[in-house]
């Protein structure tokens, strides 16, 4: 099919699909945890000149849009500090005070989800965190009504840690940078996760090879296939969970909900990666014996090859998009497009490891970690410029999500385990000793 109509299919999918309407006000960062109430600031004593909700953050932590509007301020503040005003029609505004960065200017039209900042401790502050403020009609209204109850979950789902100990193959996964882990399971040595609106699903190799799947932290863990060498996992609210298993013997398989029967799609394969969205449903990348790397769409989609010598893929999709795929050459050159069609654009070489995200509003972000350890990574886009985020990784994993913001997670060469929100936040150590890590 010729990228015009495609791109006409995507737009007409988008149309008459049945909507995931999004939420009137989404979160404004990653953290749900609320150290002052709108409560606690209108009944102390005096009341709070400009009373809001308190998200506690680390500084650096990117800051979205909770719903689409123009920007009417976006400088200091007084006891704000650097602040954001958007205002989004219909009497509604909303404030976003103490950030550490200001990325919008007024008069930008910006969408929901939107980063327009990064969390600090300016102005008037005693301790890192964002004030949300939300006036409706001029009065300052309780934020948390509005979003939803504490336990909501973003559209896109919440967010979820991931790794593997070394101590017994332990799996661990939390949903809370400050939150204790939940134990999962033993005898692990590969973890991958999928955000869901119901919670996280959770997809195990074990030692002996065996493909273990759960819903929640605390849901019963059912037996997939036995005889495995990886495994992928992916899901969008329109798609659904899907699931991708190299077995011992090269033999790909996969399925699209988990209680559905296996399809073999082909054989030979050495990598495997897969992401969906709700437009462009299923993508699957697969790295043959010979070095070819060839996708297909769908699990009866037909495999077409795109690029030789390939030793690993990653692949992530996005509704406006469709999928960004980065390929990592036996020589450790890497290379990436976005779009089955379009052409392939060297990023880097010298690379060791791999990890890909992408979202409608920023598109793909990349990471790369090179043979000296340093973790490099770019955002919004294949032409944006590399960061350097740390020099001791063996390991990225990477999340992007309008509701979530961006989110790195990287794996030390003596086996830490840190994460930031942003690409200028502050690392957050979350374990030690971890073998294998994994975000959604």
């Amino acid at each position: 099919m010729a990228a015009a109509s495609v791109f006409a299919l995507a737009i007409a999918t988008l149309a008459s699909a049945p909507a995931q309407a999004a939420p009137e006000y989404i979160y404004p960062t990653v953290s749900r945890t609320v150290s002052d109430s709108f409560a606690a600031h209108v009944s102390r004593q005096p009341p709070s000149s400009n009373p809001g909700t308190d998200y506690v953050v680390p500084v650096g932590t990117s800051v979205q849009a909770v719903r689409a509007g123009t920007v009417t301020m976006s400088a200091w503040w007084g006891d704000g500090g650097n602040t954001v005003r958007i205002d989004h029609g219909g009497g509604i505004v909303t404030e976003y005070l103490h950030n550490s960065a200001l990325l919008v200017s007024a008069g930008q039209r910006v969408q929901q989800g939107e980063t327009i900042a990064l969390s600090g401790n300016t102005g008037s502050s005693t301790g890192p965190h964002l004030h949300i403020v939300l006036r409706i009609n001029g009065t300052n209204v309780d934020f948390e009504k509005y979003v939803g109850d504490t336990t909501a979950s973003p559209a896109g789902g919440t967010l979820t840690y991931a790794a593997v100990l070394a101590t017994g193959g332990t799996a661990i996964a939390k949903g809370e940078l400050n939150s204790a882990w939940t134990t999962l399971t033993g005898s692990v040595d590969q973890i991958a996760v999928a955000a869901m609106a119901g919670g996280p699903v959770i997809a195990v190799r074990t030692t002996n090879g065996t493909v273990l799947t759960k819903s929640g932290y605390n849901g019963a863990w059912t037996t997939q296939v036995t005889g495995a060498r990886s495994v992928a996992l992916t899901g969008d609210e329109t798609t659904g969970v899907s699931l991708a298993v190299i077995l011992e013997s090269g033999t790909l398989i996969a399925k699209t909900g988990l209680g559905a029967p296996w399809v073999t799609l082909t054989s030979g394969v050495t990598d495997v990666s897969i992401a969906s969205d709700p437009v462009y449903g299923l993508t699957i990348a697969a790295v043959s014996e010979t070095g070819m790397m060839s996708v297909k769409q769908g699990l009866s989609g037909y495999w077409q090859a795109l690029v030789n010598p390939a030793a690993a893929v990653e692949v992530a999709s996005d509704p406006l998009r469709g999928p960004t795929f980065v390929v990592l050459s036996p020589e450790g050159t890497v290379w990436s497009k976005t779009g089955i069609s379009a052409p392939w654009v060297t990023l880097t070489s010298g690379a060791t490891s791999i990890a890909v995200a992408s979202d409608a509003s920023v598109g793909p972000s990349i990471g790369v970690v090179l043979s000296s350890g340093t973790a490099i990574v770019k955002s919004g886009g294949l032409y944006a410029p590399w960061v350097t985020i740390v020099n001791d990784a063996r390991e990225l994993a990477i999340d992007s999500d309008a509701g979530r913001g961006f989110t790195v997670m990287y794996l030390s060469t003596g086996g830490t385990v840190a994460v930031k929100s942003g690409l200028g936040g502050t690392w957050t150590t979350i374990t030690g000793g971890a073998t294998a890590i994994a975000l959604p």
